[in-house]
């Protein structure tokens, strides 16, 4: 059974009839899950993340969300004060079920990268498969003769707290985020007239 099969199973089983993929196996939009049947779950996700994008969520909090403490990687702002012809991206939410993670249930803002530009290195790069290998050869040989570990970090935020020298802009519509995030930032009074709110974004984020 392939990995994303388990995880489909996984779901379905803790769920019951309910799960974050159709029976096509396709994955549910975040828009039908934040107004499906477990709708509480995927509000409360989304409100988490936005919480800690911006400046924190739950310090005047309805009760929906964690008190999450922000990393001030975007800021509201009004549509006026982007800076002329500076490109305004999109964004994009992606839901999934993480079983081994804290939050299992997770929502993730993404920004649309191709509609933005950016003079300096954007990359992020990894390890090339030989070195993973020199490097795990390395611990079993030490293992074998000293009894050597090999240890593992996450660093959950690492992405979300690299300042950007050249600001970035992106759009939401309103009705794309979660209630309690509206109450605590009072989006309604920030909106354009066609209902999108304006974020700038001053660290690194998901692409």
């Amino acid at each position: 059974m392939s990995l994303r099969a388990q995880t489909i199973t996984h779901v379905a089983q803790e769920e019951g009839s309910y799960h974050i993929y159709s029976d096509h196996g396709n994955r549910v939009s975040c828009d039908k899950l934040i107004t499906g049947e477990r709708k509480e779950r995927w509000l409360k996700s989304s409100a988490n993340e936005f919480g800690c994008l911006m400046q924190g969520v739950g310090k005047h909090s309805r009760a929906l969300t964690d008190c999450v403490q922000g990393t001030d990687t975007m800021r509201i702002i009004r549509k006026q004060q982007v800076p002329t012809g500076k490109p305004v991206t999109y964004g994009n939410f992606v839901c999934d079920y993480r079983p081994l993670k804290e939050e299992k249930w997770r929502t993730r803002l993404t920004v649309g990268g191709d509609k933005l530009t950016y003079a300096e290195d954007a990359t992020a790069p990894s390890s090339h498969m030989t070195e993973a290998q020199l490097l795990f050869n390395s611990i079993i040989s030490d293992y074998k003769r000293t009894g050597a570990q090999f240890t593992t970090a996450v660093v959950k935020t690492f992405y979300l707290n690299n300042p950007l020298h050249h600001f970035q802009y992106m759009k939401i519509y309103i009705d794309k985020m979660p209630p309690e995030i509206q109450h605590e930032y009072n989006t309604a009074d920030l909106a354009d007239a066609n209902g999108y709110v304006y974020f700038e974004m001053r660290k690194g984020m998901h692409g």
